[in-house]
């Protein structure tokens, strides 16, 4: 079998580790950085969004408490304003 060729296995070990560490470096510097940056993006990018659900539902949760106490304003303005009428009917 050429594989367990005695002449050749030196020479096949040298290319197979060569090429290995190549590989190995090219991955260490190329891809995990890519792969680091594109992680650090997202997390950037679910924070701001998360910030921004959450800021969203603060300001609708103070619009609900904020909602009955508007109400309540229109409502003595309508009483005010209907004491007025009566009061320049009687003038």
């Amino acid at each position: 079998m050429p594989q367990l060729d005695v002449f050749t296995f030196l020479g096949q070990v040298t290319w197979f580790s060569l090429s290995f560490v190549i590989y190995f470096i090219a991955i260490g510097v190329i891809v995990l950085p890519l792969i680091n940056r594109s992680v650090k993006l997202r997390s950037k990018k679910l924070a701001y969004s998360l910030n921004l659900h959450q800021s969203a539902q603060a300001l609708l949760d103070s619009n609900q408490s904020i909602l009955p106490y508007d109400q309540s304003m229109v409502q003595r303005l309508k009483g005010v304003n209907a004491d007025l009428i009566i009061v320049k009917k009687a003038n």
